[in-house]
């Protein structure tokens, strides 16, 4: 019933170069072929794509805080505009560590555990929640990453964030607690 309806449609239009009433009985078939043919092409594309599996790479992979949190904090749009940034979700990703650095996880686990676990921090996310959680300060570094600061018990703890532009998310690049800062830009304070 539908085919026979939009061919009835599309001849009357003069689809194909139909004009006529008695051509447009004569194409009918024709038009009706083809929107079945391309019907059945869109399902059979639909089906195809249906369970694939839209493959992450590991170091992309969210890391989740025991309760099962990913988005640790959010970049608001007030605090974007200050910094002529995206707004947006922060994430600790999985990441990477190389001989010339990395980002994420693997990268503050490799580098900073031994300080974030004499905090007392059980490991990398629980830190960097801590810090993203309530942050008071933002500033903004030269390269366009975001330092996110959280002054507590004589601390500055610090989180870098970069954009990442695959996941359209602002991602942990590093953590670490430091005594003192100097010569930051100040975007934002509570």
């Amino acid at each position: 019933m539908l085919c026979c309806s939009v061919a009835r449609w599309a001849t009357d239009l003069g689809v194909n170069g139909v004009h006529s009433r008695e051509q447009s009985e004569n194409s009918k078939s024709g038009v009706c072929s083809q929107l079945t043919r391309y019907i059945e092409e869109c399902v059979r594309n639909a089906r195809s794509s249906v369970n694939k599996p839209i493959l992450i790479p590991v170091e992309k992979r969210t890391v989740f805080t025991s309760a099962g949190k990913g988005d640790l904090a959010y970049i608001s749009a007030e605090i974007a505009e200050k910094a002529g940034v995206s707004e947006g979700t922060v994430k600790l990703l999985n990441g990477i560590e190389g001989t010339k650095g990395g980002f994420g996880r693997e990268h503050i686990e490799a580098r900073r555990m031994a300080q974030i676990s004499g905090l007392g921090f059980k490991d990398v996310v629980s830190y960097v929640y801590h810090v993203v959680c309530d942050f008071d300060r933002i500033a903004i570094q030269e390269d366009g990453r975001l330092m996110i600061l959280r002054e507590h018990n004589g601390l500055h703890h610090i989180v870098i964030v970069q954009w990442d532009d695959q996941l359209n998310i602002w991602s942990v690049t590093t953590a670490l607690p430091k005594k003192v800062v100097r010569d930051i830009k100040i975007i934002w304070e509570k």
